[in-house]
């Protein structure tokens, strides 16, 4: 768990939030065997871009309370939607 203590920002910063998430969705494709590379960008179209050895997937990570995610919304090849503390993958080009 994260001490938000020894951070110099508000953790209801919705900038902070959003980095923490990115980074906890890093985690998880990390432990599944993938590189991940992060953008340095805040501008960037794609949070994050995996790769599994054979192919680059962007990811755009989003963060809320539900799994919902508006039709017809695919900005990069996997979005990933992390709610509740759980992390939901969709994708029809990778399977987790």
């Amino acid at each position: 768990m994260v001490n938000y203590k020894e951070f110099s920002v508000r953790p209801t910063d919705s900038c902070f939030l959003g980095a923490l998430t990115e980074l906890q969705v890093a985690l998880f494709f990390m432990e599944h065997g993938f590189y991940v590379f992060r953008s340095v960008s805040s501008t960037s179209p794609v949070d994050l871009v995996i790769f599994d050895g054979e192919a680059c997937f962007t990811v755009d990570v989003k963060k809320g309370k539900s799994f919902f995610l508006p039709a017809g919304y695919h900005q990069a090849d996997v979005i990933v939607r992390v709610a509740n503390d759980k992390i939901r993958v969709m994708s029809d080009k990778l399977a987790i």
